[in-house]
Order: structure tokens, then sequence, then C-alpha cells
């Protein structure tokens, strides 16, 4: 997904899997290789559970609106 005109700070929400203690990956994105370590992994049985993160990447919205 991207940015749209809708779009709010929840859309960033950056949330922590509850089974592997690591970061999810915004929602419908996927994590460059390098960082893949540090994000939770699609294979873990928390990635798809609750809490549920925001589509966007951090920092996403603001740049969006700097264009």
């Amino acid at each position: 997904m991207s940015v749209t005109s809708t779009c709010t700070e929840e859309c960033e929400r950056v949330v922590t899997c509850v089974v592997c203690k690591r970061r999810k990956p915004p929602i419908g994105r996927d994590v460059a290789a390098e960082m893949s370590g540090s994000y939770c992994e699609h294979e873990c049985p928390g990635h798809d559970q609750e809490p549920r993160g925001g589509h966007l990447w951090s920092g996403e919205l603001a740049r969006s609106r700097e264009v």
C-alpha cells in the first residue's frame, strides 16, 4: 500500500511481535534482505496475529508530504 490522502500517523504504527519480540514490518510491505533479521518474519506464528501495525514505514507519511 502507499500513502493516500486519508493516511494518518496511525498508518505508520510500529508494533512488536508477541512471539519473537521483533518489530513487525508494515502490513503488505517487504523487508530489504539486509534488514530481514531485525524484523518478524512471515514464518513466525505471531506474524499475522495482533497487534497489527500500520501499512507505512516510519517517516513515510512526512516524506510524501514534502513533495
